[in-house]
């Protein structure tokens, strides 16, 4: 015997999407850091047992942290054109598994940990999995606004750790395994997949307002560090992602010093003000030219 038609149960009604469209821009951004992280990765897994192995390392590096340049680019993006989306965060974390995660662990271990067998896949996996826990907590945190900051990240992002990765290579592309400098990279690995899931904060950088006027001296400063990376790329790059690497632990080790230089960085590069809107327009108006009711707006009748 069959129930009645109202009594039996329903299945819940799936509902239709808003928006089936997605926003084409930073998507396109997005794939192309996948791009060039899936070009590092096979372009490794080709050359590295050829004899000129070491100029194809210094060709992946290249290829890792250009895709470090799309990464920054599509969520900034994404956010002037007010096309933020929440399938655009979830590709965004597949992107920094394979650009980020999966391409650094691959070149890192053929160019410098196979020769500690077992230790060298661990620590690359390692690096991967702990890079993978850190975007899923990123993403949790994201979509949490009380656990939401805009000046700091919960652990060291997978693309400074793959940039830091990058670098290594990218200074010392024939290496012997094993051996004292790939030991220190070994070393070097374990650290790196260490501070990824720890609770060290490091500066986003995404409170800079780039609009608003800075002093000329900014400007100096950036042409001059410009030039130095132009003279020295390799080591002076290397230099400046060890120094954000180690900020997270110097923030954490000695917080009184950390927090008064950021705030002098912040007074250059954040709150800095020339001169307000009102400020500016009270001194292009002269004062004779105001009226009693202009000078004193509270009281019109006292000047």
């Amino acid at each position: 015997m069959t129930e009645p038609a109202d009594k039996k149960k329903k299945l819940p009604i799936i509902p239709r999407a808003i928006h089936r469209g997605i926003y084409l821009l930073p998507s396109m951004l997005t794939l192309a850091n996948i791009l060039f992280g899936f070009s590092a990765i096979m372009l490794v897994l080709t050359h590295w047992t050829d004899d000129n192995a070491s100029f194809y390392f210094s060709r992946a590096c290249i290829l890792i942290l250009i895709a470090g340049v799309f990464d920054a680019i599509d969520g900034r993006v994404a956010r002037l054109t007010h096309s933020t989306s929440p399938f655009g965060m979830q590709l965004d974390s597949i992107a920094d598994v394979i650009s980020f995660g999966i391409a650094p662990g691959i070149l890192v271990y053929s160019w410098g940990l196979y020769g500690f067998h077992r230790l060298g896949w661990i620590a690359s996996f390692l690096y991967l999995g702990c890079g993978a826990i850190r975007l899923a907590r990123f993403n949790v945190m994201e979509e949490d606004h009380e656990m939401r900051s805009k000046r700091f990240f919960i652990g060291l992002p997978i693309p400074a750790a793959a940039s830091c990765m990058a670098m290594m290579v990218l200074f010392k592309p024939d290496i012997e395994t094993p051996g004292v400098l790939s030991f220190l990279a070994l070393i070097m690995v374990y650290l790196l997949s260490f501070l990824m899931i720890s609770g060290f904060q490091y500066r986003s950088f995404k409170d800079i307002d780039w609009s608003r006027r800075r002093p000329v001296g900014t400007l100096f400063f950036f042409v001059l560090l410009l030039t130095v990376i132009l003279y020295n790329p390799e080591t002076v790059v290397l230099i400046i992602v060890f120094l954000y690497v180690s900020s997270g632990v110097l923030v954490h080790l000695i917080p009184d010093a950390s927090h008064r230089f950021f705030k002098r960085l912040d007074g250059v590069f954040v709150h800095v003000k020339i001169l307000d809107d009102e400020e500016s327009l009270e001194n292009e108006i002269p004062q004779n030219s105001l009226t009693p009711e202009s000078r004193n707006p509270e009281n019109p009748g006292v000047p």
